[in-house]
Parts: C-alpha cells; sequence; structure tokens
C-alpha cells in the first residue's frame, strides 16, 4: 500500500501533468467500470447467436463489443444489447448481422 507521502506525490504528479485532481481520475475509471459491468450483464442476457453473429460479421470481439454497446441509426438509435433482450428486437439486431454476412440482396 502507499504511504500518505507517495500518494500525495502521485496526486500532485497527476493534477502537474494533466490538470485533473486525482478524484476526478478515480471516478472516471469507476464509471468505465460501471459501463463495463453493465455491458457484461446485458451480454448475458442476449441470445449466443447474437453475439457469435456479431464476431463473425465483425471479424472480432472488440469489434463485436464495440458495435453492440454503441448506439446504431438502423435501430432507432438504439443500442443493440438493449434492443435484443426482446424477441421482436432480436430480428431487428440480427438483420443488419444477416445482411453483413450474406450480402444485402441475401
Amino acid at each position: 500500500m502507499l504511504s500518505d507521502m507517495q500518494t500525495g506525490g502521485i496526486s500532485d504528479l497527476i493534477q502537474a501533468r494533466i490538470g485533473r485532481k486525482i478524484d476526478e481520475v478515480t471516478a472516471a475509471f469507476d464509471r468505465e467500470a460501471a459501463r463495463r459491468n453493465a455491458m457484461r450483464e446485458k451480454l448475458a442476457g442476449i441470445n449466443a447467436e447474437i453475439l457469435l453473429a456479431a464476431i463473425d460479421c465483425l471479424g472480432s470481439v472488440d469489434g463485436a463489443a464495440f458495435w453492440l454497446s454503441s448506439p446504431e441509426a438502423g435501430l432507432a438509435g438504439g443500442c443493440p444489447l438493449d434492443v435484443a433482450l426482446s424477441a421482436e428486437g432480436k430480428e431487428k439486431v440480427m438483420d443488419p448481422l444477416w445482411r453483413l454476412n450474406r450480402g444485402p440482396f441475401a
């Protein structure tokens, strides 16, 4: 564990380097962790078929995660992870993945 002297030094260094207090930086990390945990919970709630189709179409887990968690114009601005939680929403999310995989005229 860091001593108060080391913590103060780190805090001062962060303040000097990026112009933000350590509490602001810590809060940003906390928000990102909360966002990732929420995404994990949503991923657990969607069908594996959607996840696998997104990985296949987008070429990587990172690409699929980004697409699934980003607002999508074709889904009325909704995030595929949120939209896919219903049966009707699942079809709406799968449609662009099918078209990407099979071509627009499939």
